[in-house]
Protein backbone atom coordinates (compact mmCIF):
# COMPACT_ATOMS: atom_id res chain seq x y z
CA UNK A 1 0.00 0.00 0.00
CA UNK A 2 2.62 2.22 0.92
CA UNK A 3 4.35 1.62 -1.90
CA UNK A 4 2.03 2.24 -4.45
CA UNK A 5 1.00 5.54 -2.46
CA UNK A 6 4.63 6.43 -3.57
CA UNK A 7 4.00 5.75 -7.01
CA UNK A 8 0.94 7.60 -6.60
CA UNK A 9 3.02 10.67 -5.35
CA UNK A 10 5.43 10.22 -8.25
CA UNK A 11 4.01 10.73 -10.96
CA UNK A 12 3.32 14.54 -9.87
CA UNK A 13 6.86 15.15 -9.01
CA UNK A 14 7.67 13.99 -12.60
CA UNK A 15 4.93 16.48 -14.24
CA UNK A 16 6.51 19.28 -12.23
CA UNK A 17 9.83 18.75 -12.89
CA UNK A 18 8.66 18.18 -16.96
CA UNK A 19 6.89 21.12 -16.53
CA UNK A 20 8.61 23.90 -18.76
CA UNK A 21 9.91 26.77 -16.96
CA UNK A 22 11.27 28.63 -20.40
CA UNK A 23 10.80 28.55 -23.91
CA UNK A 24 13.30 29.29 -26.26
CA UNK A 25 12.50 29.52 -30.30
CA UNK A 26 10.34 26.14 -29.95
CA UNK A 27 12.70 24.55 -27.58
CA UNK A 28 10.92 24.38 -24.18
CA UNK A 29 13.52 23.75 -21.26
CA UNK A 30 12.09 22.20 -17.65
CA UNK A 31 14.27 21.50 -14.51
CA UNK A 32 14.34 17.92 -15.63
CA UNK A 33 16.08 18.60 -19.00
CA UNK A 34 18.47 21.23 -16.85
CA UNK A 35 18.91 18.27 -14.56
CA UNK A 36 20.00 15.54 -17.26
CA UNK A 37 22.17 18.09 -18.88
CA UNK A 38 24.44 19.14 -15.90
CA UNK A 39 24.17 15.30 -15.60
CA UNK A 40 25.77 14.66 -18.84
CA UNK A 41 27.86 17.93 -18.77
CA UNK A 42 29.33 16.56 -15.41
CA UNK A 43 30.11 13.01 -16.09
CA UNK A 44 31.68 13.98 -19.59
CA UNK A 45 34.59 15.99 -17.68
CA UNK A 46 34.55 13.55 -15.12
CA UNK A 47 35.39 10.57 -17.76
CA UNK A 48 37.41 12.93 -19.23
CA UNK A 49 39.75 13.19 -16.46
CA UNK A 50 40.21 9.72 -15.57
CA UNK A 51 40.30 8.84 -19.29
CA UNK A 52 43.46 11.66 -19.53
CA UNK A 53 45.13 10.25 -16.10
CA UNK A 54 44.74 6.72 -17.41
CA UNK A 55 46.78 7.57 -20.64
CA UNK A 56 49.03 9.76 -19.14
CA UNK A 57 50.03 7.27 -16.34
CA UNK A 58 49.69 4.17 -17.56
CA UNK A 59 48.68 3.32 -21.02
CA UNK A 60 50.69 5.98 -22.75
CA UNK A 61 54.13 5.11 -21.01
CA UNK A 62 53.56 1.53 -21.37
CA UNK A 63 53.62 1.58 -25.40
CA UNK A 64 56.92 3.76 -25.57
CA UNK A 65 55.54 7.32 -25.83
CA UNK A 66 57.54 9.88 -23.29
CA UNK A 67 56.23 11.82 -20.73
CA UNK A 68 55.45 15.11 -22.73
CA UNK A 69 54.45 13.86 -25.78
CA UNK A 70 51.57 11.76 -23.58
CA UNK A 71 50.80 14.58 -21.27
CA UNK A 72 49.87 16.58 -24.57
CA UNK A 73 47.92 13.61 -25.51
CA UNK A 74 45.99 13.30 -22.77
CA UNK A 75 45.47 17.14 -22.23
CA UNK A 76 43.68 16.76 -25.86
CA UNK A 77 40.91 13.56 -25.38
CA UNK A 78 40.37 15.18 -22.35
CA UNK A 79 39.14 18.36 -24.33
CA UNK A 80 37.31 16.05 -26.96
CA UNK A 81 35.29 13.98 -24.31
CA UNK A 82 34.58 17.36 -22.36
CA UNK A 83 33.40 19.11 -25.75
CA UNK A 84 31.22 16.13 -26.70
CA UNK A 85 29.37 15.99 -23.22
CA UNK A 86 28.45 19.37 -23.92
CA UNK A 87 27.14 18.55 -26.77
CA UNK A 88 25.30 16.01 -25.88
CA UNK A 89 23.89 17.78 -23.31
CA UNK A 90 22.79 20.80 -25.08
CA UNK A 91 21.23 18.11 -27.22
CA UNK A 92 19.44 16.41 -24.02
CA UNK A 93 17.97 20.15 -23.41
CA UNK A 94 16.29 20.02 -27.20
CA UNK A 95 18.32 22.22 -28.92
CA UNK A 96 18.24 21.62 -32.78
CA UNK A 97 22.74 20.42 -33.00
CA UNK A 98 22.13 21.17 -37.07
CA UNK A 99 21.73 24.76 -36.02
CA UNK A 100 23.74 25.00 -33.51
CA UNK A 101 26.63 23.55 -35.94
CA UNK A 102 25.71 26.68 -38.28
CA UNK A 103 25.77 29.20 -34.69
CA UNK A 104 28.56 28.10 -33.87
CA UNK A 105 30.35 27.81 -37.34
CA UNK A 106 29.67 31.48 -37.87
CA UNK A 107 30.53 32.26 -34.18
CA UNK A 108 34.05 30.37 -35.09
CA UNK A 109 34.85 32.61 -38.52
CA UNK A 110 34.49 35.57 -35.97
CA UNK A 111 36.34 34.77 -33.27
CA UNK A 112 38.97 32.55 -35.80
CA UNK A 113 40.16 36.44 -37.00
CA UNK A 114 40.60 37.69 -33.52
CA UNK A 115 42.32 34.41 -32.08
CA UNK A 116 44.50 33.68 -35.52
CA UNK A 117 47.93 33.31 -33.19
CA UNK A 118 46.27 31.26 -30.44
CA UNK A 119 44.73 28.99 -33.13
CA UNK A 120 48.29 29.20 -35.30
CA UNK A 121 49.83 28.11 -31.60
CA UNK A 122 47.22 24.89 -31.17
CA UNK A 123 47.99 23.49 -34.90
CA UNK A 124 51.87 23.80 -34.13
CA UNK A 125 51.64 22.46 -30.92
CA UNK A 126 49.63 19.34 -32.55
CA UNK A 127 52.19 19.34 -35.48
CA UNK A 128 54.93 18.98 -33.06
CA UNK A 129 53.54 16.04 -31.33
CA UNK A 130 52.45 14.82 -34.65
CA UNK A 131 55.74 14.69 -36.39
CA UNK A 132 57.91 14.54 -32.67
CA UNK A 133 60.83 17.09 -33.97
CA UNK A 134 60.96 18.46 -30.04
CA UNK A 135 60.49 16.43 -27.14
CA UNK A 136 60.67 16.85 -23.98
CA UNK A 137 64.22 17.10 -22.53
CA UNK A 138 65.87 18.04 -25.78
CA UNK A 139 68.18 20.41 -26.03
CA UNK A 140 67.70 23.34 -28.97
CA UNK A 141 68.14 26.59 -29.60
CA UNK A 142 65.69 28.77 -31.31
CA UNK A 143 65.89 32.20 -32.23
CA UNK A 144 67.65 33.95 -29.47
CA UNK A 145 66.86 30.82 -26.81
CA UNK A 146 69.53 28.03 -26.14
CA UNK A 147 68.28 25.89 -23.58
CA UNK A 148 66.89 22.56 -22.49
CA UNK A 149 62.81 21.77 -23.21
CA UNK A 150 60.77 21.32 -20.18
CA UNK A 151 57.84 20.82 -21.12
CA UNK A 152 55.36 20.96 -24.44
CA UNK A 153 51.93 21.89 -24.30
CA UNK A 154 49.31 22.29 -26.87
CA UNK A 155 49.74 26.41 -27.30
CA UNK A 156 53.49 27.03 -26.28
CA UNK A 157 56.54 24.92 -24.72
CA UNK A 158 58.52 25.70 -21.40
CA UNK A 159 62.17 26.07 -22.38
CA UNK A 160 64.97 25.94 -19.54
CA UNK A 161 68.04 28.17 -20.63
CA UNK A 162 71.59 27.67 -19.07
CA UNK A 163 70.77 30.64 -16.94
CA UNK A 164 68.21 28.72 -15.04
CA UNK A 165 65.52 31.58 -16.87
CA UNK A 166 62.22 29.24 -17.90
CA UNK A 167 61.06 31.05 -21.02
CA UNK A 168 57.81 30.04 -22.40
CA UNK A 169 58.08 29.68 -26.29
CA UNK A 170 54.95 29.48 -28.47
CA UNK A 171 54.31 26.40 -30.54
CA UNK A 172 54.93 28.36 -33.62
CA UNK A 173 57.57 29.76 -33.76
CA UNK A 174 59.32 25.52 -33.74
CA UNK A 175 57.36 25.12 -37.00
CA UNK A 176 57.94 28.87 -38.56
CA UNK A 177 61.88 29.13 -37.45
CA UNK A 178 64.94 27.60 -37.86
CA UNK A 179 65.13 25.40 -34.80
CA UNK A 180 68.25 23.80 -34.16
CA UNK A 181 68.14 20.39 -31.89
CA UNK A 182 71.89 19.05 -30.69
CA UNK A 183 69.64 16.00 -29.13
CA UNK A 184 66.93 15.02 -31.88
CA UNK A 185 68.69 11.63 -33.41
CA UNK A 186 71.74 11.15 -30.69
CA UNK A 187 73.33 13.32 -28.32
CA UNK A 188 76.84 12.85 -29.68
CA UNK A 189 77.62 16.58 -30.56
CA UNK A 190 81.13 17.94 -31.45
CA UNK A 191 83.03 20.96 -30.81
CA UNK A 192 85.26 22.81 -32.22
CA UNK A 193 87.90 24.83 -30.53
CA UNK A 194 90.17 27.30 -32.52
CA UNK A 195 93.84 27.71 -31.51
CA UNK A 196 96.29 30.47 -32.70
CA UNK A 197 99.87 29.66 -31.93
CA UNK A 198 103.46 31.92 -33.08
CA UNK A 199 105.01 30.79 -36.31
CA UNK A 200 107.92 29.75 -34.21
CA UNK A 201 106.33 26.83 -33.29
CA UNK A 202 106.32 23.64 -34.64
CA UNK A 203 103.10 22.43 -36.28
CA UNK A 204 103.03 18.79 -35.21
CA UNK A 205 104.36 19.62 -31.61
CA UNK A 206 101.00 22.25 -31.39
CA UNK A 207 99.32 18.77 -32.87
CA UNK A 208 100.35 16.32 -29.95
CA UNK A 209 99.67 18.88 -27.43
CA UNK A 210 96.02 19.59 -28.70
CA UNK A 211 95.46 15.83 -29.12
CA UNK A 212 96.93 15.47 -24.96
CA UNK A 213 94.65 17.95 -23.89
CA UNK A 214 91.76 16.45 -25.04
CA UNK A 215 92.75 12.79 -24.25
CA UNK A 216 92.72 14.12 -20.53
CA UNK A 217 89.42 15.90 -20.42
CA UNK A 218 86.98 12.68 -19.39
CA UNK A 219 83.88 14.12 -21.20
CA UNK A 220 85.36 13.74 -24.40
CA UNK A 221 84.61 10.70 -26.20
CA UNK A 222 87.73 8.87 -27.57
CA UNK A 223 85.73 7.53 -30.55
CA UNK A 224 84.66 9.30 -32.82
CA UNK A 225 88.24 10.44 -31.74
CA UNK A 226 89.74 13.43 -31.11
CA UNK A 227 91.53 15.34 -34.40
CA UNK A 228 93.79 18.62 -35.13
CA UNK A 229 93.07 20.89 -38.72
CA UNK A 230 95.09 23.13 -40.10
CA UNK A 231 93.09 25.47 -40.53
CA UNK A 232 95.15 27.84 -42.30
CA UNK A 233 98.43 31.05 -41.99
CA UNK A 234 96.57 33.84 -40.32
CA UNK A 235 97.79 36.88 -40.13
CA UNK A 236 99.74 37.01 -36.67
CA UNK A 237 99.32 33.41 -36.31
CA UNK A 238 99.04 29.37 -37.64
CA UNK A 239 95.71 29.14 -37.35
CA UNK A 240 94.51 25.01 -35.44
CA UNK A 241 90.97 23.25 -34.59
CA UNK A 242 90.90 21.22 -32.19
CA UNK A 243 87.63 18.94 -32.74
CA UNK A 244 86.25 16.78 -30.02
CA UNK A 245 83.21 15.00 -29.14
CA UNK A 246 81.11 14.20 -25.93
CA UNK A 247 77.64 12.86 -25.53
CA UNK A 248 75.75 15.67 -23.59
CA UNK A 249 74.92 18.84 -25.94
CA UNK A 250 73.94 20.71 -22.10
CA UNK A 251 77.78 20.66 -20.74
CA UNK A 252 78.90 22.09 -24.17
CA UNK A 253 80.46 25.54 -22.72
CA UNK A 254 82.06 23.24 -19.85
CA UNK A 255 83.94 21.33 -21.59
CA UNK A 256 84.90 24.18 -24.09
CA UNK A 257 85.82 25.98 -21.62
CA UNK A 258 88.06 23.27 -19.80
CA UNK A 259 90.07 22.38 -23.01
CA UNK A 260 91.01 25.88 -23.13
CA UNK A 261 92.43 26.05 -19.51
CA UNK A 262 94.23 22.76 -19.99
CA UNK A 263 95.65 24.00 -24.06
CA UNK A 264 96.84 27.22 -22.31
CA UNK A 265 99.24 25.65 -19.54
CA UNK A 266 99.94 23.14 -21.96
CA UNK A 267 101.24 25.26 -24.30
CA UNK A 268 102.80 27.69 -22.00
CA UNK A 269 104.73 24.84 -20.71
CA UNK A 270 105.97 23.88 -23.83
CA UNK A 271 107.34 27.56 -25.16
CA UNK A 272 104.94 28.10 -27.32
CA UNK A 273 103.26 31.48 -27.68
CA UNK A 274 99.72 32.69 -28.28
CA UNK A 275 100.71 35.75 -30.02
CA UNK A 276 97.91 38.43 -30.37
CA UNK A 277 96.82 40.37 -33.30
CA UNK A 278 99.82 42.90 -34.35
CA UNK A 279 100.87 45.06 -37.50
CA UNK A 280 104.77 45.66 -38.12
CA UNK A 281 105.20 49.20 -40.26
CA UNK A 282 108.57 49.03 -42.43
CA UNK A 283 110.16 52.41 -43.39
CA UNK A 284 112.46 52.76 -46.75
CA UNK A 285 115.33 55.15 -46.59
CA UNK A 286 115.23 57.53 -49.37
CA UNK A 287 116.33 60.88 -50.76
CA UNK A 288 113.50 63.76 -50.20
CA UNK A 289 113.73 66.33 -53.00
CA UNK A 290 113.37 70.28 -51.39
CA UNK A 291 113.02 73.11 -54.24
CA UNK A 292 114.12 76.49 -53.08
CA UNK A 293 112.59 79.52 -54.90
CA UNK A 294 115.13 82.88 -55.31
CA UNK A 295 114.02 86.13 -53.49
CA UNK A 296 112.74 87.90 -56.43
CA UNK A 297 110.21 85.02 -57.22
CA UNK A 298 109.05 84.84 -52.98
CA UNK A 299 105.73 85.70 -52.64
CA UNK A 300 105.41 89.60 -51.77
CA UNK A 301 104.83 90.29 -47.83
CA UNK A 302 101.41 92.12 -46.97
CA UNK A 303 102.57 95.29 -45.73
CA UNK A 304 101.27 95.66 -41.86
CA UNK A 305 98.99 98.19 -40.29
CA UNK A 306 100.34 101.99 -39.85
Amino acid sequence: MAALQQVALLGPVVSWLKHPLITIGQTEISLLSIAVAVFLAVLSFLVGRITARFLRSKALPQIGVEQGLSESLSTLVRYIIGFVGIMVALESLGFDLSTLKIVLGALGVGIGFGLQNVVNNFVSGIIILAERMVKRGDIIAVGQTDGRVMRIGLRSSVVRTRAGMEIIVPNSDFVSSQVTNFSYRDRLVRVDLPVGVSYASDPNQVREILLQAAAEEDRVLQNPSPDVLFVQYGNSSIDFQLRVWIEDPWVRPLVRSALYFSIWYKLKNAGIEIPFPQRDLHFRSGELKVRIDPPDKALPTRPGPE
